[in-house]
């Protein structure tokens, strides 16, 4: 749910940044950008927050069995401390979407996919790190594609360092962004709701219907996925 909303929250930044874009509109594209980036930093930091107060209570509404909630607890907060990182994936993938440039994104997303398995193979069947090694290894593999097209990014695209005057606040340029990031989090994260009020029903059960409910979601994921990023790639048209 929580990553569903940063998706969400830059698909729409892209969609107004793609506006001024291809209208030539220079300066409201640098000011979009600009708040673009004060936005992500700020929700990024409410939701680190709120995950970590929070993230036991959410586990114990779900059901969740005491002889895995420890472990859930250790992977949730290792995961979302990586929340910064995921942001930045989040906002420059989508910038740079809206600037035409697809093929960073999917390079830098494939990366981290076969850095991901490749290191939950490593820390967990070499190391036997268990829980921990697959919490690890979605951080690290999560900062290699977040760090990496940040660097991409910034390089290839001077105007994606917006100046001083374009970063003082502007309520209609804060309104503009956030009326489309509204519907684009409110569009990502109705799937994901679904699946987290399912959990708490599926945790009921055990452990070992728990796991195989993982494993369902995500081969659903893929099956969901190529869909899901059309309706991405038409929103910003």
């Amino acid at each position: 749910l929580v990553f569903g909303i940063m998706t969400g929250m830059a698909q729409g930044f892209s969609i107004l940044i793609s506006q001024y874009y291809g209208a030539g509109e220079k300066e409201n594209l640098k000011r979009a950008v600009a708040k673009s980036y004060v936005l992500t930093a700020i929700l990024s930091i409410i939701v680190l927050v709120l995950s970590e107060v929070t993230v036991q209570q959410v586990l114990q509404f779900l059901h969740t069995p005491e002889n895995v909630i420890g472990l859930s607890l250790m992977y949730i907060r290792m995961v979302f401390a990586g929340i910064p990182i995921i942001a930045a994936y989040n906002i420059f993938a989508a910038i740079l979407r809206a600037l035409g440039n697809s093929r960073s994104p999917l390079i830098a997303m494939i990366m981290a996919a076969f850095i991901n398995v490749g290191l939950d193979l490593l820390f967990v069947a070499v190391f036997g790190w268990g829980v921990l090694g697959a919490a690890i290894a979605t951080v690290i593999a999560q900062g290699v594609s977040g760090i990496g097209i940040t660097i991409a990014a910034l390089w290839k695209n001077p105007q994606l360092f917006p100046k001083k005057e374009q970063r003082i606040f502007r309520k209609t340029t804060f309104s503009e962004v956030g009326r489309y990031a509204f519907f684009t989090c409110l569009q990502q994260s109705v799937m994901n709701f679904g699946i987290l009020m399912i959990q708490g029903l599926v945790n009921s059960f055990g452990p070992v219907v728990m796991a195989a409910f993982a494993a369902a979601v995500k081969i659903d994921s893929f099956a969901y996925l190529p869909v899901q990023d059309f309706g991405n790639a038409y929103s910003t048209f």
